[in-house]
C-alpha cells in the first residue's frame, strides 16, 4: 500500500485499523502533522459540526511542492485544481493525525518511508517519529520538495520503491 501526503496519513491510520493489514507500506512524504495553529484546531471540529461543506482556501505555494517551475505551470493551469477545502476534511484530517500520532506504536508493518529534505510543506521533521520505529526505513532525498516522485530524481526515488518491495517480497 502507498500513500503521498495526505493519503500517507490515511494509509497509515488504515494500516493501524482492525481491517485487514497491508504486507506492505510505502510512505511518501507523509502528512502525519502539520503546522495548524491552536485555535484552528479547537475550532474545527466545531465549524465541521455547523457547516461542513464551507470551505477555505489552501494555504499551499506551488512552489512548495516541485523545484522544477514547468510542473509549477502545469499545477495551476490544472483545470482539476481545487485550492480550497472543506472544513469537514480538515476536520477530519486534523483528527485523523492526533489519532494516528497517539497510536503509533501500533503500526507494525514493513515499511519504506520517503521524504524530500527540501520539502517545507510537510517538512521531513515530521517524519522522525515515524523513522524511529523498528519497521520503518526511512530515505530522505537532498534537493527534493514534496512531490518528490515528480521532480527530476523521481524516477531514481520510484526505482528506490521497486527496489525495496522485491528485496522484501523475496524472502
Amino acid at each position: 500500500m502507498l500513500g503521498h501526503s495526505a493519503g500517507g496519513l490515511l494509509t497509515l491510520d488504515y494500516a493501524m485499523s482492525r481491517h485487514r493489514q497491508p504486507d506492505l507500506v510505502v510512505l511518501n512524504a507523509p502528512a502525519v502533522d502539520a503546522v495548524v495553529p491552536a485555535w484552528k484546531r479547537r475550532a474545527s471540529p466545531i465549524l465541521a459540526g455547523l457547516v461542513p461543506t464551507l470551505t477555505l482556501a489552501n494555504p499551499i505555494n506551488p512552489d512548495q511542492i516541485f523545484n522544477d517551475p514547468a510542473f509549477v505551470a502545469g499545477y495551476l493551469a490544472d483545470p482539476l485544481l481545487e485550492p480550497r477545502t472543506t472544513v469537514r476534511l480538515g476536520a477530519h484530517l486534523l483528527s485523523t493525525m492526533d489519532r494516528v500520532g497517539a497510536s503509533l506504536d501500533r503500526f507494525s508493518a514493513p515499511c519504506l518511508l520517503t521524504h524530500g529534505e527540501d520539502d517545507t510543506l510537510v517538512p521531513p521533521k515530521t517524519s522522525d517519529v515515524l523513522a524511529r520505529l523498528p519497521n520503518v526505513e526511512r530515505r530522505l532525498y537532498p534537493g527534493v520538495r514534496h512531490a518528490s516522485l515528480q521532480e527530476p530524481v523521481g524516477g531514481m526515488i520510484l526505482d528506490d520503491i521497486v527496489a525495496w518491495i522485491r528485496t522484501m517480497t523475496d524472502h
